[in-house]
């Protein structure tokens, strides 16, 4: 798996404190911007673009990435794209032979059915959730927040919770950010048990890092 951060707002946090001036009629300040993330604000981060290039993950990584729905994505096409060969994204887990196995096996029923005329988009069909993608995925400030608060979470796949890593680690090496710019983010991009003033853990299901809403309020 590979993240990289390939385009972005220009200066993207002080097109936030922009925004976040003409609401108060105010001057630009980054220190609004934060006190707008506190306040629970945050249609100001949706001034902000990041652009990214992300290749080598699973179809199944796609299906759940898609359920992101405020963003644009531009997806390698299995239609047109025909495959000789393919590196299986494949789970940390014991059978970790039989996946691949598997995904031997359909790749070569896949290239069966190509030799016999088939088209690739109907070819597919034999493909597992672990054939490789690429793709191009555009989130502005405010639905990146909501993806990390879900994704970075300990009970989110590992898959989906790396590439969430790795894209965070990428907005922080924007080149346009300044110091109090990383501030910012390292606020809002966390997992959802830390969103809050008080840290908490939404889930029925915990993994302890925090104590639940529900026994908190016990």
């Amino acid at each position: 798996m590979n993240v990289e951060l390939i385009s972005w707002t220009n200066d993207p946090i002080g097109t936030c404190a922009k925004a976040a001036s003409m609401c108060y009629k105010s001057e630009p300040s980054r220190n609004t911007v934060m006190g707008c993330v506190r306040s629970g604000h945050h249609s100001i981060l949706e001034h902000a673009n990041y652009t990214f290039e992300i290749t080598g993950v699973s179809r199944a990584l796609l299906a759940q990435l898609t359920r992101h729905r405020h963003a644009s994505y531009s997806v390698e096409s299995q239609r047109y794209v025909k495959y000789d060969d393919l590196d299986f994204v494949t789970p940390d887990c014991d059978n970790i032979g039989w996946v691949q196995a598997v995904g031997g096996y359909t790749l070569d029923a896949y290239k069966e059915m190509i030799d016999d005329g088939w088209k690739p988009e109907d070819a597919r069909s034999v493909l597992p959730n672990a054939t490789p993608t690429n793709l191009v995925m555009t989130m502005n400030l405010r639905s990146m927040m909501n993806f990390m608060n879900e994704r970075l979470c300990s009970r989110a796949q590992t898959e989906i919770r790396k590439m969430a890593k790795l894209m965070k680690d990428a907005v922080l090496s924007c080149p346009e950010h300044i110091e109090m710019d990383n501030k910012i983010i390292n606020k809002i991009l966390v997992p959802k048990c830390e969103r809050y003033h008080i840290p908490f853990c939404p889930e029925i299901k915990s993994c302890g890092r925090h104590e639940r809403l529900e026994d908190i309020v016990k």
